[in-house]
């Protein structure tokens, strides 16, 4: 098994465990970003997948837009050209989050239910990994804060979702999330490298591991466009 090394360091053993609470935990979140706290963009990604059986990768394009009100999200695969219909679409417009998945067996609705999340075009990513959670659905505490880096527990209101999020407040960026599973954790998403994009700082490698298989998905921004707006069509659902 020939799985990439890399070394993820658990930002929290170097959080001091003092519990902070001049900072609002929602407002943190609320300006914070998986891909980058910019309006709208496009990316050109790059999917490397390092499983037990061997590696595979796709070349992926994402579309966000959130100039309008409503959070808008597209990532499609582009190669291999066998695979180029595979889609994700999220639209979240007050609270209200649809998803559709678009793979060789037609369009399927996704519910907000994390019952419904499934792999990611077949990467440790899943379906909801790369979009933000319904914050009035959990409960968010702040446990640890170094300098910008400030920790926040993120437990589910109903059902089983608890996780920490870490936030570089002063970039606005979500760095880092454990996923967890009676208090273990099972998933990590970590940032690896950033890059400055007209002042904005975004991810530049970033990856997701399951820890207790052993596999790993690093997405590598290839480029990224910052846009005014993003044609309409690109986040219609029944042209899919």
């Amino acid at each position: 098994m020939n799985i990439r090394k890399t070394v993820l360091i658990c930002i929290s053993l170097f959080l001091p465990l003092i519990p902070v609470f001049s900072i609002d935990a929602r407002a943190i979140l609320e300006e914070a970003s998986l891909l980058g706290n910019v309006p709208c963009a496009e990316y050109s990604v790059g999917m490397e997948i390092e499983q037990e059986k061997g590696s595979k990768t796709r070349q992926l394009e994402i579309y966000r837009d959130e100039s309008g009100g409503a959070e808008k999200f597209l990532v499609q695969i582009v190669q291999p050209a066998f695979l180029k219909n595979m889609k994700l679409l999220s639209i979240t417009q007050a609270g209200d989050q649809m998803r559709w998945l678009k793979t060789s067996r037609g369009v399927k609705r996704l519910s907000a239910s994390s019952r419904d999340d499934q792999p990611l075009f077949d990467s440790d990513f899943s379906t909801s990994d790369l979009l933000m959670i319904d914050l009035d659905a959990y409960d968010l505490e702040i446990t640890h804060e170094a300098g910008s880096a400030v920790m926040i527990r993120v437990s589910a209101k109903t059902g089983q979702d608890d996780r920490t999020i870490t936030v570089d407040t002063a970039k606005g960026l979500v760095i880092q999330v454990d996923y967890l599973d009676a208090g273990k954790v099972y998933k990590q998403y970590t940032v690896l490298e950033t890059q400055e994009v007209d002042n904005a700082v975004l991810p530049s490698v970033c990856s997701m591991v399951q820890l207790e298989e052993g596999t790993q998905t690093v997405l590598t921004f290839d480029s990224v466009e910052l846009k005014d707006s993003i044609p309409s069509r690109y986040f219609n659902s029944s042209q899919l």
